[in-house]
């Protein structure tokens, strides 16, 4: 790793993690994970695609101590927990048979420059329009991201990142929504059933890697998918 890629801040979808202060976040709230279990995922995700032997891993967090590969599947595992790795086929950390482990996840790298001038524009958008698309390239996530982070006080902190990436069925783009709010969609029709449990909400909902084709799962006349207010 080169000095310019020492502690910064890490996106993958909803999940920010920074280095520097050793604390993983998802939409802005720390979440619970130990400190052998931070330097696993540190490591992993400041090398997204590269497969990691596991004793090179172990080498890495216990350098200090010998401890059996039993240690290093409990951490993953927790770290796993925490991403919710595998819910609506979002995958973050594989297992590659033989191998070790690898970071599969899309990773953006935060830096201080976010696009201020871009924030405040999307910002005043959603005032004024229930839905907002950002297109382009991975700067539209930072800026979604910022976006979310300076509306979360106007929203009452119900800010909530959906990542859709890994989705194998844009039909399943309710309930991952769903998932995000804490909800249980128990209908047939799982998108009516979502906007009909939010529709009295205010709520700002970004929908990460949005698939085009979720327009195939048709919504209620009026409603849409989108950062949107609910």
């Amino acid at each position: 790793m080169t000095d310019d890629n020492v502690h910064r801040n890490l996106q993958f979808g909803p999940f920010e993690l920074s280095s520097r202060e050793r604390v993983l976040r998802r939409e802005g709230i720390a979440l619970p994970l130990g400190s052998r279990a931070l330097d696993i995922l540190i490591y992993l995700a400041e090398r997204p695609g590269e497969v990691i032997a596991k004793q090179a891993l172990i080498n890495h967090v216990w350098s200090d101590v010998t401890v059996e590969e039993g240690s290093l599947r409990v951490h993953v595992a927790a770290i796993r927990k925490a991403l919710g790795d595998g819910q609506f086929g979002n995958r973050y950390i594989a297992n590659i048979k033989g191998r070790g482990y690898s970071f599969v996840g899309a990773v953006v790298p935060l830096t201080g420059n976010t696009g201020g001038t871009v924030v405040r524009e999307v910002g005043d958008k959603l005032r004024d329009e229930r839905s907002v698309t950002l297109l382009g390239g991975d700067s539209k996530t930072t800026i979604a991201l910022a976006v979310g982070r300076a509306a979360a006080e106007e929203f009452g902190g119900q800010v909530h990142f959906v990542d859709l990436g890994s989705l194998a069925d844009s039909c399943h783009v309710a309930g991952a929504v769903a998932t995000s709010l804490g909800l249980a969609l128990k209908s047939k029709d799982p998108s009516l059933a979502l906007v009909d449990r939010v529709r009295s909400r205010k709520l700002l909902i970004i929908l990460y890697e949005h698939v085009i084709e979720a327009v195939a799962c048709p919504l209620p006349y009026g409603q849409h998918w989108g950062p949107a207010r609910r």
